[in-house]
């Protein structure tokens, strides 16, 4: 009998060792299989959003005239006058684009040739944007160039909806893309030359077409943040009512696992 019982324990003690390590094993393989090649080490920080990246601000200054946010490439993002107002951003601090009162901006005046997209380069756009109302005039989050060729994205007047124009003469609109007033949301923009224009909100797709673009991008006088122009002369037209954090921009299109890193904060950036 005591012999039996022996052998009843060791019995049991083998079989919980291996259901523990075939667990261990599945968690693995899961690990591994959402990040992929993307993921850095075994914390699943996805380290591939730094690839290709244009500029990365994470609007982090807390004060001054003159705020340099530029953490990634090679452009500094730059206040354009008056005192900067900072506020508690999604991630750290972020700047309240709703204090320059629709008199001012971020600019990046004459950025680097990474900029250079011509006419078959794809690229993204990230942002987190948090809208306080809406207004009678279009609220501009970010803009390349004021004129031909340009991309803007902006909140629709008197509406949330979110538009993307890339300049191809089929602006693409996201219907109530800001569901609520004083909410952090994530928006993520794809620019494919061939498929035309994807918006996600919050790591998911929320709207896209298949229209070709084809805009000349030899070259971007300037890029705007919390406001632009609006294909208008120098001064600005239509600020945002919001706050803004964690801009960037890439020259290629961001994957599915690199959209969710960026909205669930496991990368390399912030």
């Amino acid at each position: 009998m005591r012999i039996f019982i022996l052998l009843l324990l060791l019995s049991s003690c083998e079989l919980a060792e291996n259901l523990i390590g075939a667990e261990n094993k599945i968690d693995s393989s899961f690990n591994d299989s959402t990040c992929g090649d993307n993921c850095d080490g075994g914390d699943n920080t996805v380290s591939s959003v730094e690839d290709q990246i244009v500029s990365f601000w994470k609007m982090s200054e807390t004060g001054g005239t003159q705020s340099r946010n530029d953490s990634f490439g090679g452009s500094t993002l730059v206040h354009g006058a008056g005192t900067l107002f900072s506020t508690s951003g999604q991630v750290g601090s972020g700047i309240q684009c709703s204090s320059m009162n629709g008199s001012n901006y971020f600019y990046v005046s004459s950025p680097t040739s990474a900029y250079n997209f011509g006419t078959g380069t794809d690229y993204s756009v990230a942002f987190w944007a948090k809208l306080n109302s809406t207004l009678a005039a279009n609220q501009i989050l970010v803009e390349f160039n004021y004129s031909t060729p340009f991309f803007r994205t902006f909140v629709n007047s008197s509406s949330t909806d979110l538009t993307v124009n890339a300049d191809n003469g089929f602006p693409l609109t996201a219907s109530s893309a800001f569901p609520s007033f004083g909410i952090w949301y994530h928006f993520t923009i794809l620019v494919d030359r061939d498929s035309g224009i994807s918006i996600y909100r919050d790591g998911s797709l929320i709207s896209s077409d298949s229209n070709p673009i084809s805009s000349n991008f030899i070259g971007v006088a300037d890029l705007y943040v919390c406001g632009g122009r609006n294909g208008g002369g120098p001064a600005l037209t239509d600020g945002f009512d919001g706050d803004m954090d964690s801009v960037g921009v890439w020259n290629r299109l961001l994957n599915s696992t690199e959209i969710q890193a960026l909205y669930n904060g496991n990368n390399t950036l912030d």
